[in-house]
């Protein structure tokens, strides 16, 4: 299963026989495409629902998660550097956002 954007309900799915990946998040700092647009950041995009899947009988990986996956809260904005002035919260103006798999 092809997944370009992460912000998606994925709920008891079953994959087999593959000859390479299950589950495939292929997240892009844009959509791609005909679909383009500087706005649509899946890179940085939260996670919607991802459970009770199964990949089984699958080449290489039953989850595969390429070029990573960074939810944050402002999916378009770059990550900050950390900033040693503010220990506290080093993420300050992006803070990551969990996915839960």
């Amino acid at each position: 299963m092809w997944i370009t954007h992460p912000n998606n309900i994925f709920v008891s799915n079953v994959v087999a026989g593959s000859d390479a990946y299950g589950f495939w998040f292929d997240m892009q700092d844009t959509s791609i495409g005909p679909s383009f647009s500087p706005n649509i950041c899946p890179f940085g995009e939260t996670l919607g629902e991802f459970r009770d899947n199964t990949a089984h009988s699958v080449r290489k990986y039953g989850l595969r998660i390429h070029h990573g996956l960074l939810p944050r809260e402002n999916p378009c904005k770059p990550v900050p550097a950390y900033n040693k002035t503010n220990p506290a919260d080093p993420y300050f103006g992006n803070r990551p956002i969990l996915a839960n798999f």
